[in-house]
């Protein structure tokens, strides 16, 4: 399916028995997240010699009934992908879930104010490129 928010995925798992329920978020947060770099990564060669700047980098959560795990993720040198956990949250402590939360809406602000503007600029670029 599409990617609604290029720069944030949530992967949920319903904790059940076998409790790999979360590692398997985290697989799947690494690969939501290489699939946001590689949007990215076509955006930045579609630039070519300019110096416009995109930040190659993404957030994606992996959740269960009980943990929330925020990971940030980016690419170096056009070769490798990293994904590293930048939180762990208990969902069930409110001053855990309240810190998540504040996280959640910083990278949604940042994703929808300046992440947005370093997208249209370098469409820009690119449109006024190819007239």
């Amino acid at each position: 399916q599409g990617l609604r928010f290029p720069f944030f995925a949530i992967e949920f798992k319903a904790a059940g028995s076998t409790r790999g329920d979360l590692w398997v978020a985290t697989n799947q947060c690494a690969g939501a997240s290489s699939a946001c770099l590689s949007a990215i990564d076509q955006l930045i060669a579609s630039l070519r010699e300019y110096t416009q700047r995109v930040d190659n980098l993404c957030y994606c959560i992996a959740v269960d009934n009980n943990t929330a795990q925020l990971y940030i993720s980016w690419r170096e040198d056009d070769l490798n992908y990293y994904l590293q956990q930048a939180e762990a949250f208990l969902l069930w402590s409110p001053e855990h879930f309240r810190n998540f939360r504040k996280q959640v809406r910083n990278i949604l602000d940042w994703g929808k104010d300046a992440r947005l503007q370093q997208i249209r600029d370098a469409l820009d670029i690119i449109l006024t490129e190819n007239r």
